[in-house]
């Protein structure tokens, strides 16, 4: 690998890091005091308004953002032509998800979902108008706007949330902070980056991109459906009450995972694109990769697991004590997640979306037979087929890796033993050391402290940290 692009990529992650880290972290704290002002009724209205929003919103981008990021020589004529279609994919989202909001209300039985819908839709225009400004930057990889976007909007739109919920407004707090969440970052993109829209409209361009981009659109779609199914069904069948504690659950394994998780997709994968006609070089950037994301990973799911109930009470109040089992099963469904990423970004990279295509139909085909099969038996099973199907998509999405860097299934699995060796074994040392203590405070610090005073014994033992994180440790300025 070479110095400018490994110093871009320790860069990189750094930013990228401290600006997912401070989001989450940001985000979770608001969640934590919304939570004790509101219902769980209420944030599972705006969970099942959201999976719609999401739905429609696959369609503002449809893979452009990618396209733009992998291809080598990007003209004005490619973004401006792009921005525009941003915008008009839009319009068309909206007026769509508008007119489906009756119905989608009637099919809930809850006629507020209708006005809920409209609202909250509208972010979909907003956050088409800067789509461009926010790939330029991640192109470039100019992390280090987005950290300063990220945590400034959150403050602003988190305040509001917070003041409407403790003023009595319900629902509305919710919607109104997402509202102003995507106003504010879109502002901020436009204000921080330095690409702006020329008047061209280049269909050829579009057509071009398109190529590449409309096999990883039929994925994001598919993928954002898959994971919006499970709160789709969970509201149908059982109650939105249900909806929030899955939810709520999935959150808290969710934090952990997904600032090493988003942190090495947004770096991984213009890394990948500026090294994809050297395999070797792609095979060792992604072993080595994998190694430091999962070292973090795997111990964080573990202690999660553990210390589940405590942390639920401690953090969200004992109304929302029901979440913990969902908590447990979602730290085995987040412990994949950052191996689907880094396979998949390869993938990207190799400009092989019609592979990403196919592997995506598959495993979400897959993952639809399991909720169809097992959501006879209630919602803990239920979400627990979800595990399963992920370990399934693993190997699916592995086996592609190896034919394109020689790093596949069976190395893979390999590379995660030890990690996942010390992690069990710290874990089952944190669960002895509380297993009898009555306190949640107690439990929380005690089995914190225990957890990660073995695994980090274990791990300087058996030379399991990685040389990456200690030179991100050491790193003291980034160009």
């Amino acid at each position: 690998m070479s110095g400018s692009l490994k110093h871009k990529i320790l860069s990189g992650v750094f930013y990228q890091g401290m600006c997912n880290a401070g989001s989450y972290a940001l985000n979770f704290a608001i969640s934590i005091i919304l939570a004790r002002l509101l219902t769980p009724e209420e944030f599972g209205v705006v969970a099942i308004v959201g999976v719609f929003v999401a739905l429609f919103g696959v369609f503002v981008d449809s893979g452009f953002s990618a396209a733009l990021i992998q291809k080598k020589e990007l003209t004005k004529a490619d973004s401006s032509s792009v921005f525009f279609l941003n915008i008009a994919m839009a319009l068309i989202a909206y007026s769509l998800l508008f007119i489906a909001a009756p119905y989608i209300a009637e099919f809930y039985a809850r006629s507020e979902l209708t006005l809920c819908i409209r609202i909250l839709s509208l972010c979909i225009i907003f956050i088409s108008i800067s789509l461009v400004q926010g790939t330029m930057i991640n192109r470039n990889m100019h992390f280090h706007l987005n950290l300063r976007i990220v945590l400034i909007s959150l403050m602003i739109s988190g305040g509001l949330g917070i003041y409407l919920a403790f003023r009595g407004f319900g629902v509305w707090a919710l919607i109104f902070q997402q509202l102003c969440r995507s106003i504010v970052s879109g502002v901020l993109l436009w204000f921080y980056g330095k690409w702006r829209p020329a008047m061209i409209w280049d269909f050829t361009r579009i057509r071009t991109l398109f190529r590449f981009g409309w096999k990883l659109f039929c994925s994001g779609f598919l993928d954002t459906l898959y994971n919006n199914l499970y709160p789709l069904l969970l509201g149908k069948l059982f109650n939105f009450a249900t909806l929030s504690y899955y939810n709520r659950g999935s959150h808290i394994p969710s934090l952990g995972m997904s600032i090493l998780n988003s942190t090495a997709g947004s770096v991984l994968f213009p890394a990948f694109s500026s090294i994809q006609h050297d395999p070797t070089k792609m095979g060792f950037l992604m072993k080595r990769a994998l190694k430091n994301i999962m070292f973090l990973v795997i111990p964080t799911m573990a202690i999660l697991f553990v210390t589940a109930e405590p942390l639920v009470v401690v953090l969200f109040g004992e109304p929302w004590l029901p979440s913990a089992p969902y908590l447990r099963i979602c730290c085995f469904i987040f412990l994949l997640w950052p191996l689907h990423t880094t396979n998949l970004q390869l993938l990207t990279a190799c400009g092989r979306s019609d592979v990403f295509l196919i592997l995506e139909i598959y495993k979400k085909t897959q993952i639809v037979l399991i909720a169809l099969i097992t959501f006879h038996f209630g919602p803990l099973v239920m979400v627990s087929g979800l595990a399963v199907g992920n370990a399934l998509s693993f190997v699916a999405n592995s086996f592609m890796s190896k034919k394109l860097v020689n790093y596949g299934t069976w190395q893979q699995t390999v590379d995660l033993i030890k990690p996942l060796v010390c992690s069990v074994f710290s874990g089952s040392c944190a669960y002895l050391a509380i297993c009898h203590l009555s306190g949640d405070w107690a439990k929380l610090l005690v089995g914190g402290g225990v957890f990660a005073g073995v695994y980090l014994l274990l791990s300087a033992v058996f030379r399991l940290i990685p040389h990456e994180i200690l030179d991100i440790l050491k790193q003291r300025k980034f160009a």
